[in-house]
């Protein structure tokens, strides 16, 4: 997803995920995943460099 962010022409990238969770558990277990959630992991784990939270906030809703 960031090279994509990075590169957005370049078509060897995908701009698309897709997660399967086998219950309703472990669904609400994923939502740390979603950037603009206030318990993130990226935010929580320093995962993203600077700038890149948005973009990749942008391309997984859009």
């Amino acid at each position: 997803m960031l090279n994509k962010i990075a590169n957005p022409q370049d078509r060897k990238f995908s701009d698309a995920v897709l997660i399967l969770c086998p219950n309703l558990t472990v669904r609400e277990r994923l939502q740390v995943l979603r950037p603009e959630r206030p318990d993130n992991y990226y935010d929580k784990f320093d995962l993203l460099p600077p700038g890149f939270k948005e973009g990749l906030t942008q391309i997984l809703f859009t």
